[in-house]
């Protein structure tokens, strides 16, 4: 109730209310007013994945139910990936770049990469950039039947040749701007001194090959940094 009526609740994907939330929280706690920034100078970033699954699966099944004049029309925007971070342009009244990044599990850590991107190159002053998924029963019976649900009957435990993991939801919301930048009213947390990763949408990675990419990602992490 502190954030959203109860009609914007009605029409809301649960991904779409996580990320929301988590932006407001962010932007409480960052100490800046976008009003003063200005709206079009204020970005968002938001990585997501499997959660649209959810809506269009949803949408699609009140259509062949009930036909299409009779079908949830009010959920339809909720079946374009990009309904979360744009539900958090429209509450937060920013103006400026809008932008999801859809990468699989390296979703939310790509987003306050492009983030930065925006940053040093004067896309915008201030970037509210983060993460979010959400789960559903349906997620979670795909999962499953793919062998990709980790639990105590599934028979890739010890071995997990296929990528098997436990799933989990929510979101994660940072405000970000240029360490030069000005609004000295902003609490500061920490600073961004690089970012990498090793998503490729080309091949897919055996498990065991894992560990040695999350090794290189973090020396390259460490490198750009100039922490070696």
């Amino acid at each position: 109730d502190r954030y959203f009526d109860e009609k914007q609740l009605h029409n809301l994907d649960q991904n779409s209310i996580f990320i929301s939330t988590a932006a407001k929280l962010a932007i409480e706690n960052s100490g800046l007013k976008v009003s003063k920034i200005g709206s079009d100078k204020v970005g968002v970033s938001v990585g997501t994945s499997i959660s649209i699954a959810t809506s269009m699966s949803d949408f699609y099944e009140s259509v062949l139910r009930d036909g299409s004049r009779r079908s949830k029309i009010g959920s339809f925007p909720n079946t374009v990936m990009c309904a979360p971070a744009s539900r958090v342009s429209i509450f937060e009244h920013i103006t400026g770049s809008n932008t999801t990044i859809s990468t699989g599990m390296n979703s939310g850590i790509d987003a306050l990469g492009y983030a930065c991107f925006c940053l040093e190159n004067g896309l915008a002053e201030v970037m509210i950039a983060g993460g979010s998924d959400a789960l559903s029963d349906k997620i979670l019976m795909g999962y499953l039947k793919e062998g990709l649900l980790l639990h105590a009957g599934n028979k890739e435990v010890g071995r997990n040749k296929r990528g098997a993991f436990v799933p989990s939801e929510g979101a994660c919301v940072v405000v970000m701007k240029k360490v030069d930048e000005k609004y000295p009213d902003a609490d500061v947390f920490c600073e961004v001194l690089s970012y990498a990763c090793g998503f490729t949408p080309f091949k897919r990675r055996e498990v065991e090959k894992r560990s040695q990419m999350l090794q290189s990602v973090a020396q390259e992490c460490l490198n750009e940094a100039k922490l070696t």
